[in-house]
């Protein structure tokens, strides 16, 4: 997807003008990027709880079931970016 660079990773999310960022590794951004990555995947996990609970026999009408499948699909987009970044990060395979 992404080219690799020397010394540089990619962050999982576009800069607010759409651009690719990159981090320096071992630098501060790094510790940036990772707690951001961190913070998607755990929201990530607090809305797919939220959809659980709104699927449940309790759950919601459905204008709550339309927010949570808003939201779903807010965080899948993350998890993917994110996922997609750190599969990049991984050593390639020789074939």
């Amino acid at each position: 997807m992404g080219q690799h660079v020397t010394g540089l990773r990619r962050f999982a999310f576009p800069s607010a003008e759409g651009r690719t960022v990159y981090v320096q590794e071992g630098g501060i951004l790094t510790a940036v990027a990772d707690a951001v990555e961190a913070e998607t995947v755990n929201d990530a996990k607090a809305v797919l709880e939220l959809a659980r609970n709104a699927m449940g026999p309790d759950g919601g009408d459905d204008q709550v079931l339309r927010f949570v499948c808003a939201r779903l699909a807010e965080v899948l987009d993350g998890v993917i970016r994110v996922c997609d970044a750190r599969g990049e990060r991984l050593p390639q395979s020789e074939e």
